[in-house]
């Protein structure tokens, strides 16, 4: 049947309203879609696998000052970066998804969260991740056998890829975070090789390493300024500082109250700024020449000892930690630590002398030096973790640029050896003292590169050091640390003392109250010819290579006359009001198994101080930025 002319009008007209109407729906569609403000600045572009967390969610009525609103709100996930113990994770998994950079870990139940852990950690089904395989090359490790041969320590630092795909900054950092710590525990990374020796100690010091950990942070759009075009992480000052340090990076400014923090080194650097409304926000940026980063130990206590605090062993001593820095000075402040122990006035005001807050770390008097540096190897904690070859801490606790004492110069432990050995030519086989002879006689004799220092130029040289220790040291450091705990722990529940209820305290301080005479004692014997020296010594060629400090054997024996004067025992009769809770005999037993102690803390870390170079300097933090919680963003 055929349209006359009107009905080809009406049909027209028909069309033209169905366009018309389509028109329209298009464009209330964009209206309502070009409400949700910010979703093209959540694309993968810009913030990598993490775009498949964001998502419209549709408002039906938001009232305003005038009418309804009917709008589309933005949300998204960003990290949140953590520094937490296992301990520590378990309670943040609670309440939140979190998980640690370098562990594998069953995947979440959403689609998305698997999509970006398998991004996040480059697993994919059937593949190896590269990354991973790699990711121990950023920490310095050398070739063992031509190490162990002496012909001199092979570099092996391929350069490794990261993600830079992303517009964000903290995309990089989350990638370089999880290499650094795949690095520390590559056995628990599905697509890495075990390395590293396997070191068997107590549950206590597993608990407490850390590990860099993520957690999803649910954000909205709405709430960010405009000067925000970017999602922004999230971090906390305290954890920032650690992991900062760990990335091979070195503090240059520490004010994120002013919001003004600089940081580089190890390759990578890190800058401020501040935006009104947020307030502090980092970026993080990588440099072009990548440099091997230094593998100290992840725990609880390497971490405050960065922060230029020292845990002590709480097992033997009532406190957790004494912090030297307080943001005023860069020599650490003792006082605390000699009040504590309380070491004799005299010793302590040779210590704490005014012309000692105004000198050069590196310039101090040998005797101060050691009197003090005694102190921190006799109370930290033990510190290798199990399943990581990591054997670094940094440490600006000293009162020397190199941590100058009688647990860490070849001379002091050589002329302690020869004194315990003499001491202990008449005495029984079961005696305390053989025993610890026979320990010492083994450190010289199976670990004679340690003894004698000859495994790097300098305590402060780390870049020439092995990342972990030779094999079968560490094991045995941490045997012979555990019988001297044992040895003190039984010596706590037979004798009694009212000084902090510790008897281990005690000892500390009567070591360190004599150490400052007999240092002093010691100071104008040292003779200056080092060829006199040997001969004077009986230090054979063959049985030391090189010398260190003219001034170290000397002190060590001084050390040995004065306990053998029964200076320890008139020491711990002082703090006991005239009673002494050793007798004689005991009191010199108890000094040789603590100097065996800190000799044995000593062999089992390597300690980053500062050296020349200024990439290598361990950075002097703020002892209160360790654990502070305020936030800081980043770009």
């Amino acid at each position: 049947m055929a349209l006359d002319q009107s009905d080809k009008l009406a049909l027209v007209a028909l069309v033209v309203s169905l366009i018309a109407l389509c028109n329209g729906f298009v464009q209330a569609a964009q209206q309502l879609l070009s409400t949700a403000q910010g979703y093209r600045n959540c694309k993968e572009e810009i913030i990598g696998p993490w775009s498949a967390t964001r998502h419209r969610r549709w408002i039906w009525r938001e009232v305003s000052d005038v009418y309804f609103q009917f709008r589309y709100e933005v949300l998204y996930q960003t990290p949140e970066i953590m520094l937490l113990t296992d301990a520590g994770l378990e309670e943040q998994q609670k309440r939140r998804l979190v998980c640690f950079l370098n562990r594998v870990q069953s995947d979440p139940k959403s689609y998305r969260y698997r999509s970006i852990w398998r991004t996040l950690f480059g697993q994919r089904a059937g593949q190896t991740n590269a990354i991973e395989s790699t990711a121990h090359s950023r920490l310095k490790t050398y070739d063992r056998k031509t190490w162990e041969q002496g012909s001199g320590p092979k570099p092996n630092t391929p350069s490794i890829d990261v993600a830079l795909g992303s517009a964000v900054n903290w995309q990089t950092l989350v990638q370089v975070l999880h290499n650094v710590y795949t690095a520390y525990w590559p056995a628990e990374c599905a697509c890495s090789m075990a390395i590293g020796y396997s070191l068997q100690t107590r549950s206590s010091f597993v608990e407490r390493r850390t590990t860099a950990a993520v957690a999803y942070r649910l954000q909205t759009w709405d709430f960010n300024p405009p000067e925000v075009v970017r999602p922004l992480a999230l971090t906390t000052v305290g954890d920032i500082v650690v992991l900062v340090m760990r990335m091979g990076m070195t503090w240059r400014e520490l004010q994120p109250g002013n919001a003004r923090m600089q940081a580089d080194g190890g390759g990578y650097n890190v800058t401020s700024s501040e935006i009104r409304g947020v307030g502090t926000v980092l970026r993080f940026g990588v440099e072009i020449q990548e440099q091997p980063l230094i593998a100290y130990i992840p725990s609880t206590d390497s971490d405050k000892m960065l922060c230029g605090i020292l845990p002590v062993d709480t097992e033997l001593i009532q406190k957790d930690h004494f912090e030297l820095f307080d943001g005023q000075r860069k020599v650490p402040n003792i006082l605390p630590i000699l009040m504590y122990l309380s070491v004799e006035q005299s010793a302590r005001d040779a210590l704490i002398h005014p012309d000692l807050q105004k000198f050069i770390p590196g310039f101090a008097e040998v005797w101060r030096r050691t009197a003090f540096n005694d102190l921190i190897f006799f109370m930290a904690p033990f510190m290798p973790l199990t399943g990581c070859s990591a054997a670094y801490i940094g440490f600006r606790g000293f009162l020397s640029l190199s941590p100058t004492n009688c647990m860490t110069y070849w001379e002091a432990r050589l002329a302690l050896l020869y004194r315990l050995e003499q001491r202990t030519r008449n005495l029984p086989e079961d005696s305390k003292l053989v025993w610890i002879c026979h320990a010492m006689q083994k450190f010289e004799k199976d670990f004679y590169g340690e003894f004698y220092s000859t495994t790097r130029a300098s305590h402060a040289d780390y870049y020439r050091t092995p990342a972990s220790k030779p094999t079968g040291l560490p094991e045995y450091c941490n045997g012979v640390f555990q019988k001297t705990q044992r040895y003190f722990s039984e010596l706590l529940q037979t004798k009694s003392t009212d000084h902090n209820g510790s008897l281990y305290c005690n000892l500390v301080s009567a070591h360190c109250s004599m150490a400052v005479p007999a240092a002093l004692a010691a100071r104008d014997r040292a003779l200056p010819d080092h060829g006199k020296r040997r001969l004077n010594y009986s230090i054979h060629q063959e049985r030391s290579p090189r010398l260190n400090m003219r001034d170290m054997y000397e002190i060590a024996w001084s050390y040995v006359d004065f306990v053998e004067q029964g200076k320890i025992y008139k020491d711990l009769q002082r703090q006991g009001d005239g009673h002494s809770p050793l007798s004689l005999e005991q009191a010199e037993e108890a000094w040789w198994m603590m100097v065996l102690r800190g000799m044995t803390w000593g062999f089992s870390v390597y300690i980053c101080t500062t050296d020349h170079r200024p990439e290598g300097r361990v950075s002097i933090v703020p002892s209160y930025f360790w654990g502070n919680s305020s936030p800081v963003w980043l770009a």
